[in-house]
C-alpha cells in the first residue's frame, strides 16, 4: 500500500533520514522505533506531506505523492500534544474534519456518534478538552483523526505523556481500534515495550537509517547487530572472536573465559570480531545440563522487579552478566560475593559481527 524508495531528507547540513526503503501493507500496524534524533518523526512528517524528501520517492497505491499537499493525502496524524481545539466540545472536535469535508449534517452526527462509541466516550460529547483527563483527550484526538476514515493513521508518540497504567490501557484500545477498523497505522515511539506489544512489524532506526525491519518476536530473538540487540530489551554483550566451526556451530573465544558455542548463521569467517549476545532470561543460576554452556562467577548485586529478579554476576575475567530469574515474593536472595554457576541452552546465544 505505502512504499518508500531510497528516501532521504536533510535539514541544512544535517542528514535526518538516510536512504530509507520500506513497504507497509494495507491494514498493517507498523511501528518506527528508535532513540531521540534517529529520524523516525521526520520520516512520519515526510509521509504526512509536512516535509518533502530531499531524495527518493513516496508512493501510495503505486502513485507518487510528490507535490501532494498534506490536506489532499488520505493520511491523518495524531500528535503527542493532542492538538484539540480548546473552544470546541468533544463532539465538535470530532466533527471538525467532517465539516471541512462538507459531509451532510445528518451524516456528521451519525459519524460522531460512531466515533464516540469506538473510543468509549459516549457520555462526554458536550465536555470541553480542559475538563478531560490526558487519556480522554488522547481518545478524542484518535476519534477525530479516524472520523473521515483515512487510509493511513500516523501516530507520533501519542502515549508518551501518560502514566504507565493509562498507557497500557490505551495500548489495548489502539490494538482494538486498529483491528476493528482495518486502517493502516504507522506508529512512532522510543519505547521498545510499546513497539513490541502493539505492532505487526517494527522498523528500528539509528542515525537516520532503518537498521532492521521484522516481526516483534523475530526482532527480539534474532537482532541483526549489537545496536538492535542492546536497544530491544536487556541483552548481555560480550566482546568475542570466532575461533572455529564445529558441527554447525561457531566456537567463540572470549578473553579469560572458556570457549563458548553459538549457532552458526551467515557467512562468518574464523577470526572475525563481534559480540556474544545473550538475553538475561535465558541464563540460569544452576549447573549446566547436557549440551548447555556454563560459566562461573560471583554475585555482585540484586534488583527485585516484582515477578522477576535481576542479578548482576561478575565472571572470572571481570566481565559482568545480567541474569533474570523468575520468582519474587519469598525468594531467597543471593548475597553479593556468593559463587554461582551460570548456564544456558546452546541455541540461546548469538554472535553479532556489527
Amino acid at each position: 500500500m505505502l512504499e518508500l524508495r531510497g528516501v532521504s531528507h536533510r535539514y541544512g547540513n544535517v542528514l535526518a533520514v538516510d536512504q530509507v526503503s520500506l513497504t507497509v501493507a494495507s491494514g498493517e500496524f507498523f511501528t518506527l522505533l528508535g532513540p531521540s534524533g534517529c529520524g523516525k518523526t521526520t520520516l512520519l512528517r515526510l509521509i504526512a506531506g509536512f516535509e518533502q524528501p530531499s531524495e527518493g520517492r513516496i508512493l501510495l497505491d503505486g502513485k507518487d505523492l510528490a507535490g501532494v499537499p498534506p490536506e489532499r493525502r488520505p493520511v491523518h496524524t495524531v500528535f503527542q500534544s493532542y492538538a484539540l481545539f480548546p473552544h470546541l466540545t468533544v463532539a465538535e472536535n470530532i466533527a471538525f474534519p467532517l465539516r471541512m469535508a462538507r459531509l451532510p449534517a445528518a451524516r456528521i452526527k451519525e459519524r460522531v456518534r460512531e466515533q464516540l462509541a469506538a473510543v468509549r466516550l459516549e457520555g462526554l460529547a458536550e465536555r470541553y478538552p480542559a475538563a478531560l483527563s490526558g487519556g480522554q483527550r488522547q481518545r478524542v484526538a484518535l476519534a477525530r483523526a479516524l472520523a473521515n476514515r483515512p487510509r493511513i493513521l500516523l501516530l507520533d508518540e501519542p502515549l508518551a505523556a501518560l502514566d504507565l497504567k493509562l498507557r497500557e490501557q490505551l495500548q489495548l484500545e489502539l490494538i482494538r481500534l486498529q483491528r476493528s477498523l482495518g486502517i493502516t497505522f504507522i506508529y512512532v515511539t522510543h519505547d521498545q515495550g510499546e513497539a513490541l506489544a502493539l505492532s505487526h512489524r517494527v522498523g528500528v532506526m539509528c542515525g537516520g537509517r532503518l537498521v532492521q525491519v521484522d516481526r516483534p518476536a523475530e526482532l527480539y530473538a534474532r537482532p541483526r547487530n549489537r545496536f538492535v540487540a542492546n536497544f530491544i530489551g536487556r541483552c548481555n554483550l560480550l566482546e568475542a572472536r570466532v575461533s572455529g566451526r564445529v558441527n554447525g556451530h561457531l566456537v567463540l573465544g572470549i578473553p579469560g573465559l572458556p570457549p563458548v558455542s553459538v549457532p552458526a548463521e551467515g557467512n562468518l569467517e574464523v577470526g572475525e570480531l563481534g559480540v556474544l549476545a545473550l538475553r538475561p532470561e535465558h541464563i540460569r543460576l544452576q549447573p549446566a545440563r547436557a549440551g548447555e554452556q556454563e560459566l562461573s562467577g560471583l554475585i555482585q548485586g540484586h534488583l527485585f522487579l516484582g515477578a522477576t529478579s535481576l542479578y548482576q554476576v561478575e565472571l572470572v575475567n571481570g566481565m559482568r552478566l545480567d541474569v533474570q530469574v523468575a520468582g519474587g515474593h519469598g525468594e531467597v536472595v543471593l548475597e553479593p560475593g556468593t559463587p554461582v554457576r551460570l548456564s544456558w541452552p546452546l541455541q540461546a546465544g548469538r554472535f553479532l559481527r556489527e
